[in-house]
């Protein structure tokens, strides 16, 4: 008994004597998960479509769009940012429409307005949100950043002789209600894409409200129109 004993005690006094020391902590360098996309709710085709039960689930979708701000200079409202400025005038109605600041925080909580027809600030918020996708997947495409096509301008008093000076364009501009047709274009003098309102042939053929937004079509957000 007394040797079973003797035994375990040297057993256990090796494993005491070859005890290593604490192991020092390791420190581990943790990873920052990349920033996520800003969210903004679109209509996924036109605004018609949802008016119909069996189209209605899916006529709004969500854009993934990158942030379009400076270090130094956050997105303002319009929105403008390092791309893009919207500016929303309507000329046919002789208005100009507060801009919508997609930095509020709880526009950025609930991923931007929810689609409507006639939330003007919601029509500045697609019209953004497509227009940047469209860069993103360009930039993807050519491996490079975006570089808007310069302005040119005769210089001095508008001779002949004038030399033509190009100028930067920092931005290109939206105007989600710039014209009363069933267009949309790109105008090189303005350096900007003008998007048209009009008055579908149902709603010129039954009666409405004057000034009801429901009456007419808005290109600026109707998806086909990328």
């Amino acid at each position: 008994m007394n040797e079973s004993l003797e035994l375990v005690a040297k057993m256990c006094g090796d494993r005491t004597a070859f005890a290593v020391s604490p192991a020092k902590a390791i420190k581990r360098k943790v990873r920052k998960p990349p920033r996520p996309n800003r969210r903004l709710r679109v209509y996924a085709l036109d605004p018609s479509v949802g008016k119909s039960l069996n189209s209605i689930a899916v006529n709004e979708t969500t854009l993934s769009v990158p942030w379009d701000d400076k270090p130094s200079e956050p997105l303002r409202p319009g929105p403008v940012g390092e791309y893009l400025e919207v500016v929303d005038v309507d000329p046919a109605s002789n208005k100009i429409y507060d801009p919508v600041n997609l930095n509020d925080e709880q526009l950025l909580a609930q991923d931007g307005w929810p689609p409507s027809e006639g939330n003007p600030q919601f029509h500045q918020q697609m019209v953004y949100a497509v227009a940047m996708t469209t860069i993103m997947h360009f930039e993807q495409a050519l491996g490079r950043k975006v570089v808007w096509a310069p302005r040119f301008a005769k210089t001095g008093d508008g001779n002949d002789e004038d030399k033509i000076k190009g100028y930067e364009v920092a931005r290109l501009r939206l105007y989600p209600h710039a014209l009363r047709t069933e267009n949309a274009y790109y105008s090189p003098n303005k350096k900007a894409i003008c998007v048209a309102t009009f008055l579908p042939l149902q709603a010129t053929v039954m009666p409405r409200r004057p000034g009801r937004w429901c009456s007419r079509a808005f290109q600026a957000i109707s998806s086909p129109m990328r």
